[in-house]
């Protein structure tokens, strides 16, 4: 109606309308404009009845009632705004209870855990008291032992000194620390003052022998008390630093030849600092499967690694390496992460030797690592609940499967455990194994191997792994492996307190041992009369070879 009217009204009218709709730029006309929008019409109604003769009543004012109507519109919108606000409130309440609650819910599963591994603990200590307190007599009666052997009345001899204590050989205390790489001994020798240039009849001194049997931690302490490296071993060992590589024809691929050069150079600590990197590295990058890859492939070890799986109980048997770091890191978890963890090794096994009520491992990634001979890498994930945040609780335990050389009619199929780390450092330790592997000690010549398929890493019984963290070809470690037997049932057994795993010794260094323990006819019978006398307090190596007189 008012459209009507104001049609009718002239062209003075139409104008003022106008110029409100292009001011405003909208043709429709919000509820704070309704009042301007009033008066607008109103005074162009008025400046109009002088051109018709049709005269409007004047409005310039509000009546009482439209007054009351705006400010009830007012009141309404500002209530609805403290309603909206309030209930944004409420709702930020519920979320920030809602956060809280996981927040306890997840201190109060810490807290379960805690009180079970404290009472673990508290099993622990009190089955560890009576040991303690037979140790404890057998050390008093070791001390009377001591006691009657030195007699009454015998003094200390005062001018003792620890470099005139020698073997037939003219070898201090020091010396034969360094060859055997005794470091505690070696400090104990310092520490009742030692010479670190005490010299053989032969003229050496200690740091000969350590330097020359590349016992570094040995060679260290000595340099720290004063000794210095012998001259003619380090220009020797520098001749080696500066030699010239080999030539491309007597290289079997020269690529690899310079890939494994430049691999050598590179500090494991580097790579330490940039998981990143190695993640982002498309030649360093540990593949993620797709889920139908990880169902299509059949990743079973032990004897399903073999051509032949019908494998003879007495001539092979399961085995799980696990490397230093994570043997310890395994023995100090909390009990479920540990049979998270056991499971993953658990479900490997074929399913007719596996454990009733363990799945199959899914492998959540996978690579090929070797230049001349290759092997697989494999990543599988399990849940490490002592992580507070669920981001971290996501770790994977990387390993490969392998067969071992045959020692003495008997050889060994399993899996090697290189780390357990966060999902995010895998490609960073499948760089250190592929870094490192050139580098193991590689005799086998003969060595005799089950046939297997492809992908199993071949550890010859005289095989050094090294760490993975040596810094490159002239500094490194051997990698200290534990073994679980698994038909032994050791997956199991390792969760019971006082469980300890045997060290993997080479073949050659087994024999040396040997060789160095046997005793004569003569001390075998000493021996026998003594453990037949029932002394448990006393060693049964009452002789031997070195380190028997500590």
């Amino acid at each position: 109606e008012g459209i009507k009217t104001i049609s009718d009204l002239g062209i003075g009218v139409i104008n003022e309308v106008e110029k409100f709709v292009k001011g405003d730029g909208n043709v429709g006309i919000s509820s704070e404009s309704e009042d301007v929008f009033t008066a607008t019409v109103l005074k162009a109604m008025s400046a109009g009845d002088s051109a018709n003769e049709s005269p409007l009543p004047q409005r310039m004012e509000l009546t009482k009632e439209e007054k009351e109507k705006l400010e009830r519109r007012e009141r309404e919108k500002r209530a609805k705004k403290m309603v909206q606000k309030a209930e944004e409130r409420k709702f930020n309440r519920q979320k920030a209870v809602k956060e809280a609650r996981k927040r306890i819910e997840h201190l109060n599963k810490v807290i379960k855990s805690s009180k079970t591994s404290i009472k673990s603990q508290k099993g622990q200590l009190t089955d560890l008291q009576n040991p303690l307190l037979i140790k404890s007599k057998q050390l008093q009666k070791l001390r009377e032992d001591i006691s009657y052997v030195k007699g009454t009345g015998i003094e200390e001899d005062i001018n003792f000194h620890i470099d005139r204590s020698k073997d037939d050989r003219g070898f201090t205390f020091l010396m034969i620390a360094a060859q055997n790489d005794d470091l505690f001994t070696a400090k104990i020798c310092f520490e009742l003052g030692a010479d670190a240039y005490a010299k053989s009849p032969e003229g050496l001194t200690a740091i000969d022998f350590s330097f020359f049997f590349e016992h570094k931690r040995v060679t260290n302490l000595i340099l720290q008390n004063g000794g210095s490296l012998p001259q003619k071993q380090s220009e020797a060992w520098n001749s080696l630093q500066s030699m010239t590589p080999l030539s491309a024809d007597s290289s079997r691929s020269w690529d690899d030849a310079l890939k494994v050069a430049e691999s050598a150079a590179l500090p494991a600590e580097t790579l330490m600092e940039s998981p990143e990197k190695c993640e982002t590295d498309e030649d360093k990058r540990m593949n993620i499967l797709t889920s139908q890859e990880s169902s299509n492939m059949d990743f079973s070890c032990f004897e399903s690694r073999l051509i032949d799986s019908n494998i003879n109980p007495d001539q092979v048997q399961r085995v799980a390496l696990l490397e230093q770091k994570v043997y310890n890191w395994c023995m100090s978890a909390d009990p479920t992460t540990r049979s998270n963890f056991i499971d993953v090794l658990e479900g490997l096994k074929p399913p007719s030797v596996r454990r009733p009520g363990v799945n199959a491992t899914k492998i959540h990634r996978r690579a090929m690592v070797g230049t001349t001979t290759t092997f697989e890498v494999l990543a599988s994930r399990f849940e490490d609940i002592s992580k507070e945040k669920d981001a971290e609780r996501d770790q994977v335990v990387l390993f490969s499967p392998f067969v071992s050389g045959e020692v003495e009619g008997v050889t060994s199929i399993g899996i090697l455990a290189w780390a357990v780390a966060p999902d995010s450092e895998a490609s960073l330790y499948k760089t250190l194994v592929a870094n490192t592997e050139f580098m193991r000690h590689k005799v086998t010549m003969d060595d005799r191997f089950l046939e297997h398929r492809e992908g199993v890493l071949q550890l010859g019984k005289d095989m050094h792994l090294l760490d993975l963290q040596s810094t490159s070809i002239w500094t490194t470690a051997t990698m200290d492996l534990h073994i679980l037997n698994v038909d032994h049932g050791d997956l199991t057994s390792i969760s019971r307190p006082g469980f300890s795993a045997k060290k993997r010794i080479v073949h050659s260094e087994e024999l040396i041992n040997k060789a160095i323990f046997r005793s004569s006819q003569a001390e075998a019978n000493e021996n026998e009369g003594i453990l037949a006398s029932g002394r448990l307090d006393m060693s049964s190596l009452v002789s031997g070879g070195a380190g028997t007189g500590k």
